[in-house]
């Protein structure tokens, strides 16, 4: 069982946001996946069951998690978390959140219907391969070994994915090895001997 944790005391560096992206990745890809939310603020909890839902919980997790804020020397916080767990605590039964309650049902981001249309999106690498092979046709070649490396993931991953990007990828193939193929016969004419 593999542990991964992210963790660094700045904040807005995209802490929860990688967390709440590489476990749907890692979802996709089968893999189990446990999501510890420690952030006071509940971001990632925010994210994926929305802010009521979060804040709508049990009143003695509330106060837990006031626990850690104050002995940080963050009062306000905690506080807030205190007022938030006492309101949840006093309000009658007939208001409480039924269990598994969720504010706004989410689906993990491959579960959203495409975008443009119902048309699944062009694959990035495509782009990236017949852009750089493109560019080769102008630079003498430079850039044409990785449009051919590009060019062939991008084939590969739009057969698996179902994206669009095909022809784009076979271009950036093309012009790499086209371009390729004169630098072979450039270095082939400079090797012969002179006729002189």
């Amino acid at each position: 069982m593999a542990v991964v944790t992210l963790l660094n005391q700045k904040g807005g560096v995209g802490k929860t946001s990688t967390t709440h992206h590489l476990a749907g990745t890692l979802a996709l890809m089968g893999r189990r996946v446990l999501l510890l939310d420690n952030d006071p603020q509940a971001s990632l909890s925010q994210g994926l069951w929305g802010p009521v839902a979060a804040r709508g919980s049990d009143p003695a997790a509330m106060r837990n998690l006031a626990a850690l804020p104050t002995g940080q020397g963050r009062t306000a916080e905690a506080e807030s978390w205190n007022r938030y767990a006492d309101a949840i605590a006093v309000r009658p039964a007939a208001y409480r959140q039924p269990a598994g309650y969720h504010a706004h049902p989410t689906r993990p981001p491959h579960a959203y219907p495409p975008a443009h249309g119902g048309k699944p999106p062009v694959n990035s690498l495509a782009i990236y391969a017949v852009s750089m092979g493109a560019v080769g046709l102008i630079t003498c070649g430079l850039p044409s070994i990785p449009a051919i490396v590009a060019g062939h993931i991008a084939w590969v991953r739009v057969r698996r994915s179902g994206e669009r990007g095909l022809g784009l990828a076979v271009t950036g193939i093309a012009l790499g090895w086209i371009m390729v193929a004169f630098w072979a016969l450039v270095a082939f004419g400079w090797s012969l001997p002179d006729e002189t």
